[in-house]
């Protein structure tokens, strides 16, 4: 499988109901533009690796007035839009939308809430269907090939043409280590069996989330009840799409204490997430690497690149960042690399930077490239 143009190596054998969800949803779905709206890294990350493991070209947004500008000056196939969000929520930006009626484009919800009614309610706002998270790719390419798939197989083949799947080298896969509280199969299979891209969200997780428990103590004793709801929210989906179970029923606890109108610690309730979170990030220490060399690009590493091929590519990189294009990193790069031998060091950092979803660092090139 390729992420952003590199074979991705760690492929575990996953069932087989899987395999061909992922097979049928690249020959239905590769190629389509889709805006995920979704403000939670670690979902974001999730979500675009899923859809380019079968060749979708994802743009991001972080929240419902980021995705209604996007929507305004682009054109994509669908949209999967998460619900609760800063700024402002799914349901809004729908409506918004909508009331445009040339943009008449599929919206998807993509959220965390499962309970009766949900589905109802996103309809009502104007969205076309629902999936919930944590996410299922079998679910997720199904709910999008009702709505882009099938036309799309009609547009590229002909009446009576044989479907064929283009085969794509699997790389050697290496075991996990035992994890504690987290369901790593269920990870994994969530990712299609994409190891390396698993254990790089996993270590985001640990990353973003280490000091949750604290925060959220902290957020109680100063009366910032919203705050806590969001943090809670927040670690619930990414939990539940590493396949930490425990430590997502646990966030959901909390958050359901807070949104009700709770103050203060619900005392069992945080030991049992106190708990919850200390095993999970405890279990991810082993997967932090010893002493990786240093890889971003330095001027003592490669010689600059001609002054207005510098600025040009600057000038992309940004504007690309800005709109939350993922899929046209991937170009840059490319371009990068065969338009001069001076530019194939930055392109692969680019490549390797929009694989980890690195974007600040992204920033950081294109203002070093651009110097």
């Amino acid at each position: 499988m390729q992420i952003f143009g590199e074979e991705v190596a760690g492929r575990p054998h996953i069932a087989e109901s899987v395999a061909d969800a992922e097979a049928r949803a690249l020959l239905t779905l590769e190629g389509a533009r889709i805006l995920l709206v979704e403000d939670n890294e670690i979902n974001q990350q999730v979500a675009s690796e899923i859809l380019a493991s079968v060749g979708v070209l994802v743009t991001l947004a972080n929240n419902g007035q980021e995705a209604v500008e996007a929507v305004g000056a682009n054109d994509f196939d669908a949209v999967l839009m998460d619900v609760q969000m800063p700024v402002m929520d799914g349901y809004e930006a729908t409506r918004r939308i909508r009331q445009n009626p040339r943009q008449a484009l599929p919206i998807i919800a993509m959220t965390a809430h499962a309970m009766a009614g949900d589905r109802e309610k996103s309809l009502a706002a104007g969205m076309d269907d629902h999936v919930t998270k944590p996410i299922d790719p079998e679910v997720l390419f199904r709910t999008l090939e009702k709505f882009v798939g099938k036309q799309m197989i009609q547009e590229a083949e002909p009446p009576g043409a044989p479907l064929t799947i283009k085969p794509r080298p699997a790389g050697e896969a290496v075991a996990l280590p035992p994890l504690a509280g987290i369901d790593t199969a269920q990870g994994l299979k969530r990712l299609l069996g994409n190891q390396k891209a698993y254990i790089k969200i996993l270590r985001k997780f640990r990353q973003d989330f280490q000091d949750a428990a604290e925060t959220i103590k902290n957020l109680a004793a100063a009366g910032e009840e919203r705050e806590a709801v969001i943090l809670a929210h927040t670690i619930k989906g990414a939990a539940g799409n590493i396949g930490a179970a425990e430590l997502q029923e646990t966030a959901a606890a909390l958050e359901t204490w807070f949104k009700e109108g709770g103050q203060g610690l619900p005392e069992a309730a945080y030991q049992n997430f106190l708990q919850s979170h200390a095993k999970v990030l405890g279990s991810l220490k082993a997967l932090e690497p010893a002493g990786e060399p240093e890889t971003t690009v330095s001027a003592a590493q490669v010689a600059p690149l001609p002054k207005e091929l510098a600025q040009e590519m600057a000038q992309r990189l940004r504007e690309t960042l800005e709109a939350g294009d993922v899929t046209e990193l991937q170009a840059i790069a490319e371009e990068l690399q065969s338009r001069t031998d001076m530019g194939a060091r930055y392109g692969e950092e680019i490549q390797r930077l929009a694989a980890e979803f690195d974007f600040e660092k992204i920033v950081a090139l294109a203002e070093k490239i651009g110097t």
